[in-house]
């Protein structure tokens, strides 16, 4: 699990420990291009507000770890992304993820253009992601 805000890491770590999830957290920036270092977000007023793509003057900048140093990354089968904007450079990648049969992401229609969140949904497809279910902006995939 990947959280860059340190905000909110202690009530995440809580929560996953209450539901006794068997989790390891990364307070790092997950990449699959480049080899930047760190990369540059802004912190909003709210832990809802932090994104890569929002900007304001509260910049934080995160550590990058790339995809194929994440321990264990190929044991799981499950793929939850709320990313603020994010959700396409993950959705994109999903070769990388050989494992994954589920997709759940929230899709972020004010970050995105109309040809980005086309290519979702077509990589999803390519990748025999079906629609399974979807609530407002948040969608369920299940690979068949």
């Amino acid at each position: 699990m990947f959280e860059i805000n340190n905000k909110i890491i202690q009530n995440l770590r809580l929560n996953l420990k209450l539901n006794e999830c068997n989790f390891t957290l990364y307070n790092k920036n997950i990449i699959f291009k480049n080899n930047n270092k760190y990369t540059q977000f802004s912190i909003g007023d709210s832990f809802l507000k932090t994104s890569q793509f929002v900007k304001n003057n509260n910049i934080l900048n995160v550590e990058n770890i790339f995809y194929n140093k994440i321990y264990k990354l190929k044991n799981y089968n499950t793929l939850i992304i709320d990313a603020e904007g994010a959700e396409y450079n993950f959705l994109l990648n999903l070769k990388k993820f050989k494992n994954i049969k589920y997709i759940f992401f929230e899709l972020h229609y004010n970050l995105l253009s109309k040809n980005k969140i086309n290519r979702i949904f077509s990589e999803l497809s390519n990748n025999f992601f079906v629609l399974q279910n979807k609530f407002l902006n948040s969608f369920y995939f299940k690979k068949i």
